[in-house]
């Protein structure tokens, strides 16, 4: 569940639930919308907020929008990985 649905759901402002977080309703709005992501402190403390309505694990990435990142920053890296987080096709030198 999103801020939003959870705030909708609550029928919470978003200025007392930043109220309750301790941030400024200008501050949840830009969470709210994409334009800043809260630290992991900050996820933590919304997941506590929210009873767990809005968890940690809200926050991470998709698998694809991992590999979109990645496919972007380096066309040619493998996507795989293998040991220690090394490309696959370098997971066996670093074992060795």
């Amino acid at each position: 569940m999103t801020i939003s649905d959870y705030l909708d759901k609550q029928n919470i402002a978003p200025k007392a639930f930043a109220t309750r977080l301790g941030k400024s309703a200008s501050w949840v709005g830009k969470v709210m919308r994409g334009a800043r992501h809260p630290s992991r402190l900050m996820m933590g403390v919304i997941e506590r907020v929210t009873g767990g309505a809005v968890p940690f694990e809200a926050w991470r990435p998709t698998d694809d929008q991992i590999d979109t990142y990645l496919s972007e920053i380096s066309p040619n890296r493998p996507l795989e990985m293998g040991p220690d987080h090394a490309p696959a096709s370098q997971a066996g030198e670093r074992a060795a």
